[in-house]
């Protein structure tokens, strides 16, 4: 596991991050519908390859190519494709990484659902023409388990960089 205990006194005044969730690759989304991958999903792979070669041929992930035709287990996938983007940003030079949120279903309804307080009304048709649960409050709003926390723990032992969560 690395820690990095001083980053917060060893990082720039403005570290360079990312904001918002990044786009989930193909074959994370067809894999965790239970499809095989694609000719598509397969390209956009090759492509990045050949963008990243650095990010693909690392130990950790130098067998995703074969892994992802294979995998039928969705943590695992998921875990493929957390390591894929944060590698992906470190490449990108980064000070502070994260995931890119590829464990969460969705940016807005994931962590309503771990919440209490809520209630969901219906779909939803965000700017990128994508569609996503709306909830109200409808009570006290409370957190009913820490959403977050396996997520930072996988990212911090993965990272070779100082990390972050988006809560």
């Amino acid at each position: 596991m690395r820690v990095f205990p001083l980053a917060a006194k060893t990082l720039p005044l403005f570290p360079t991050q990312e904001v918002g969730s990044l786009r989930k690759p193909l074959w994370l989304v067809e894999g965790l519908r239970g499809q095989s991958p694609s000719r598509a999903a397969k390209e956009e792979l090759r492509r990045w390859a050949r963008a990243l070669p650095a990010v693909l041929q690392e130990g950790d992930l130098s067998g995703l190519t074969q892994e992802i035709t294979a995998s039928r287990d969705p943590q695992r996938l998921r875990d493929q494709g957390a390591l894929f983007l944060l590698r992906y940003l470190e490449a990108a030079g980064l000070d502070l990484v994260y995931d890119g949120e590829a464990r969460r279903v969705e940016m807005y309804e994931y962590p309503i659902r771990q919440m209490e307080g809520f209630r969901f009304l219906g779909h939803v048709r965000s700017f990128d023409n994508k569609y996503y649960l709306k909830a109200a409050s409808v009570g006290p709003v409370g957190l009913k388990a820490p959403y977050h926390v396996d997520e930072f723990r996988y990212v911090r032992e993965h990272a070779h960089r100082p990390v972050k969560v988006p809560v």
